[in-house]
């Protein structure tokens, strides 16, 4: 969270691929790069609720305008 607070986060993956795939992207990468900080990454599909750095039921939420 330190490089969010430094404005110091950049952006992966294609240009095509736009913000909500880009926080996917994010938490894979924060992941594999500080696992011990942010937990091991175990692979696509496989991270457990209590592991996940975003909430996936707000970002539903956001995108379907229920927020």
């Amino acid at each position: 969270m330190t490089a969010v607070k430094n404005d110091d986060l950049y952006v992966g993956g294609t240009p095509y691929q736009g913000p909500i795939i880009n926080m996917f992207q994010t938490e894979m990468a924060a992941k594999q790069l500080y696992p011990d900080e942010f937990g091991s990454y175990p692979g696509y599909g496989r991270l457990p609720e209590s592991e996940q750095l975003f909430d996936r039921q707000r970002l539903a939420d956001i995108i379907n305008g229920d927020i």
